[in-house]
């Protein structure tokens, strides 16, 4: 547009304002420092220019200016702005016009003039300005230190130390992302979800050809203990006695190993066998039977008559001793602390129910929790009681006040013993008990002892000689697996090993032990593998009904619980509350149903028929379906349903049920 229509777009309060934006000259205005004037649209305004004023300045100028001459305060400015018009340099309207677009030179070089106004005479001559000023001192290259500097050993010491840097960080990246857990699983000792496989030594291998087995046979045969996942190995009756193995429980010296079976440099050698395997020992401590013998002989002198001895009489532990400034330390306590030396992880206080009503019971047991506790150190070491022990107290809750014994037990022990038999107590037996563990005082405080499931001992008959087949024991086996806690096997209960078969009574005097015939290694015609060239055993072979590879079944059972919380897990722990993670969602007198859960994990069902029969089971209105994790007739990974689910006897199903 055209200048006119550009003040008219002004209004007088812009024009107020902004000086610059005040009306232009006339087009006649000729201003005194203007050269060549031309419009301002078709000049260049860089630099390089033709305002030779602004861009180049003189040295020899520049060296004679005195800055300090230079007064740019307000007043003084305007006493140059009036000098200049008086002397006729200016027409017409004030300088400050010079942002007009018809003006010949910029406003940044009118503004620069303006300032430059001095009132010294000599300038006067020269049109008022003052002697141009250089902005700038040119400096050589060479004077400037970093000039020098050797900048191609720099470029590569950066280079490296960046690449250095960065693969330092990469390997920190990939270290953390390798040690990190890649299961968030709940933390748990050795003992708890995981099994413990029960061995009575004469009966399990034997090394050198007596026919009895014995300690290094048991160390010939830790690779099958893996192979089981076994975390924990429990020996039963290793002490000396007067007729070992045929009369193993009477114990005459509970820190003596019976020389049928080895000494105790073979004892140590086991230990140190299992526990390179990450397998701890168990010890069975017949408390019982040992101090009943000790009964018969009240009045006998003791060897050393400064000597603090206790003696068990009428089921009372009294303390016996001439000098009573000595500690008083229980003989059972001695017996824990020799064995523990040994390396021994965990013991078995078999008989304990008996002294439930002992003054010194309870003083007894915290003496043995503390004598423990002192060697927790690689491994938790443990103690072992029956559910007996816990029932004893609660049948005598006239006698005494059970809270106090109870507490002290669910205190200092760590697993207690709890047999499912299914075939003489039948299949509700299992839903019977566990409702009475879930809903009593074991699960009152998570602290309190695990379960310690078993379905056999060797007190009690074969496992497989109480079932009509072969594999309704496996399957008792499986189901026991699944129960929230610690599972234990007996030696041969894995292959449905049989008692003694004896129908003409020529070893009725072995009764008491013919369930515990020796174990088979070998399917073959030529012998079991328990001995070698044809020896006879210290007791008939038994016959099994599974073969030795039905331990698989069992290895692959153990390996899936010790990997899922939802199995191996005793409870959940929620809202500072204890919540039962196993469910009975379907039983019968031969078909159960056990469901296992456990916070953000899947959720699984185990289907067993401990039945004889072949059964059909709709199951729809609990489950729809899931994917099968173990079958004992048929393959995993399958899909299931379970409208019509059909089991054969001895038929074990592990789903993974769907979300």
């Amino acid at each position: 547009p055209s200048t006119p229509e550009f003040l008219a777009a002004v209004d007088e309060e812009s024009i107020s304002i902004c000086p610059l934006l005040t009306p232009s000259p006339s087009a006649h205005f000729h201003h005194p420092l203007a050269i060549n004037s031309i419009p301002a649209y078709e000049r260049q305004l860089s630099p390089s220019s033709e305002d030779t004023e602004i861009s180049t300045i003189p040295a020899s100028i520049a060296a004679n200016t005195d800055f300090s001459e230079l007064d740019t305060s307000p007043k003084n400015i305007e006493t140059n702005a009036e000098r200049l018009l008086n002397n006729g340099g200016l027409e017409g309207s004030s300088s400050s016009s010079s942002c007009s677009v018809m003006q010949d030179s910029t406003a940044s070089a009118q503004l620069l003039n303006y300032l430059a106004l001095s009132n010294d005479p000599s300038s006067q001559e020269k049109g008022a300005m003052k002697t141009a000023t250089l902005l700038g001192l040119s400096k050589s290259a060479q004077e400037y230190s970093f000039v020098n500097w050797n900048w191609t050993a720099i470029r590569k010491w950066c280079f490296w130390g960046v690449m250095s840097l960065t693969v330092a960080c990469v390997c920190v990246i990939i270290g953390y992302m390798t040690t990190i857990p890649r299961r968030c699983d709940p933390p748990r000792s050795w003992y708890q979800g995981s099994l413990i496989y029960q061995v009575f030594p004469p009966s399990f291998q034997d090394s050198d050809a007596n026919g009895i087995g014995d300690l290094r046979g048991i160390i010939s045969r830790i690779g099958y203990f893996e192979k089981l996942g076994a975390k924990g190995i429990r020996l039963s009756y290793i002490y000396t006695t007067q007729h070992y193995p045929e009369y193993y429980d009477r114990v005459t010296n509970l820190t003596q190993i019976d020389k049928n079976i080895g000494d105790f440099d073979d004892f140590r050698i086991l230990v140190d066998s299992l526990h390179r395997r990450n397998i701890s020992l168990i010890l069975d401590l017949p408390i019982y039977p040992y101090f009943e013998q000790l009964k018969v002989r009240p009045h006998e002198e003791l060897e050393d008559k400064d000597a603090v001895k206790h003696v068990i009489v009428n089921n009372h532990i009294l303390v016996s001793a001439q000098n009573k400034t000595h500690v008083e330390r229980g003989e059972v306590t001695d017996i824990l602390t020799f064995w523990l030396n040994a390396g021994v992880d965990g013991f078995y206080l078999h008989g304990l129910e008996y002294f439930v009503n002992d003054d010194r019971f309870i003083t007894q047991i915290i003496e043995w929790r503390t004598e423990l506790n002192k060697y927790n150190q690689a491994f938790d070491k443990i103690l072992i009681c029956s559910e007996d022990v816990v029932n004893s107290i609660l049948q005598n809750l006239v006698v005494d006040i059970p809270e106090t014994k109870l507490q002290v037990i669910m205190k200092s022990f760590d697993l207690i013993n709890v047999q499912i038999d299914p075939f003489t107590e039948g299949t509700t037996s299992i839903k019977r008990k566990l409702d009475k563990i879930q809903n009593g005082i074991i699960y009152s405080k998570p602290a309190f002892p695990w379960i310690y499931w078993t379905n056999g001992d060797i007190d009690t008959s074969r496992l497989a000689s109480k079932a009509a087949y072969g594999n309704l024991s496996l399957a008792a086996i499986l189901t026991t697996m699944v129960l929230p806690g610690t599972s234990g096997i007996f030696y041969g209960d894995e292959i449905a090993l049989l008692d003694i078969h004896d129908p003409e009574d020529e070893r009725l005097d072995l009764k008491h032990a013919h369930h515990l015939g020796p174990m088979h290694w070998s399917d073959t015609l030529r012998g079991v593998g328990f001995s070698q060239g044809g020896v006879l055993s210290w007791l008939p072979i038994s016959r099994a009904k599974l073969p030795i590879s039905s331990a698989n079944i069992i290895a692959a059972m153990s390996a899936f619980r010790d990997s899922n919380p939802g199995i191996y897990m005793k409870a959940i722990w929620k809202n500072q509350q204890i919540l039962p993670s196993a469910a009975i969602r379907y039983i019968d007198n031969s078909v159960v149903a056990i469901e296992r859960a456990y916070p953000r994990r899947n959720t699984y069902l185990l289907l067993a028929n401990l039945g004889e029969k072949t059964v059909t089971r709709d199951l729809s209105s609990h489950y729809y379906g899931g994917d099968i994790v173990l079958d004992t007739t048929s393959a995993p990974g399958r899909y299931v349903t379970f409208q019509q689910t059909k089991l054969v006897p001895g038929q074990v199903v592990l789903s993974k049920l769907d979300k």
